[in-house]
């Protein structure tokens, strides 16, 4: 498989890469002139965090909490999602879902007569999987911060109580 590169100068030929894996490929800079399946297979993961994170620019942070966790298994795997169930949550928007579909991180197909999502290529899981821990483990310390908080407050107001009891 060849295609022009965007600079219209040089072809770049593409061997045992899914077409949908392209887009995470050229991400290389300056983009390699030979793409391989044993490239991708070790490919960079700040390449494709980098991809992940450039695809989510300007979102909801509740779509991304939507990608992370319900299009991939808590192992990490890539799982699938029905669109319109996706819809019903708060924060994904038709709108959101498309631009992702454009920015190449979801792709949706037909399935039993249901429209479902999932990532685009089984390379994406890892990232999503490592920024859902990353976004979990941030969430768990803001709460355990907020309880600690609320307690120093709690502990203040009543000594101020006892005090003022005196």
């Amino acid at each position: 498989f060849f295609f022009q590169a965007e600079d219209g100068i040089r072809d770049h030929c593409v061997t045992g890469v899914q077409t949908c894996a392209l887009p995470i490929c050229l991400e290389a800079k300056p983009p390699l002139p030979q793409i391989t399946a044993a490239l991708m297979a070790g490919a960079d993961r700040e390449i494709l965090k980098g991809f992940y994170e450039r695809g989510m620019e300007g979102l909801d942070p509740r779509v991304r909490s939507f990608v992370e966790e319900e299009l991939i298994t808590q192992q990490g795997y890539r799982d699938s999602h029905d669109w319109e169930d996706a819809l019903l949550l708060p924060g994904v928007t038709r709108d959101d879902l498309e631009l992702l579909r454009e920015r190449r991180l979801l792709s949706a197909d037909e399935r039993q007569g249901r429209r479902r999502l999932e990532l685009t290529h089984d390379v994406l899981a890892r990232v999503v999987k490592d920024s859902r821990d990353s976004r979990r483990g941030r969430e768990a310390e803001a709460k355990a911060q907020q309880a600690q908080e609320e307690a120093r407050l709690k502990l203040a107001e009543a000594n101020r109580a006892r005090i003022a009891a005196e």
